[in-house]
């Protein structure tokens, strides 16, 4: 391969450039959110374990949107221009801090638990609700996520 040739990247980097990502903007995120609100609580309850409402923190920004990504650009290419635009998402899951960008409705908010409910078993290579590809460099697909 010559200089000019740039390698594509592997799948395991390309998963690990996006969880470092989401890692990261949790941090961020992380310092500015706050338990979930008792009413929403309540109204979603039914549908997802307590442990992880406890653990759940959102915020809400006022005025603001989530910049695209670092590989918002790779994202799009490699899905034929259907990659989401963070901008116009009325939510953005990062592991268990859901940002919003406008006022939190129960249907937004249960969008985000499900999402929240899919970094909980990728990370926590769990056996019993969770499938995984054979090599398990695939992120896993939670079968029954309001089962634990």
């Amino acid at each position: 391969m010559s200089s000019s040739e740039q390698r594509e990247p592997t799948v395991e980097e390309i998963i690990a450039g996006v969880t470092s990502y989401y890692r990261g903007e949790r941090e961020l995120y992380v310092r500015h959110s706050e338990p979930l609100d008792a009413a929403l609580r309540a109204a979603i309850a039914r549908y997802f374990p307590a442990q992880l409402l406890d653990k759940v923190k959102t915020i809400t920004l006022s005025g603001a949107r989530i910049p695209p990504p670092p590989f918002y650009a790779q994202g799009k290419e490699m899905s034929g221009g259907k990659f989401p635009d963070f901008v116009h998402l009325a939510s953005i899951t990062y592991i268990d801090v859901l940002v919003f960008h406008d006022e939190i409705a129960p249907r937004t908010l249960f969008r985000a638990l499900v999402h929240t409910r899919k970094w909980r078993c990728w990370d926590s290579n769990a056996t019993s609700t969770c499938t995984y590809a054979p090599s398990r460099s695939i992120a896993p697909v939670c079968l029954f996520p309001w089962k634990r």
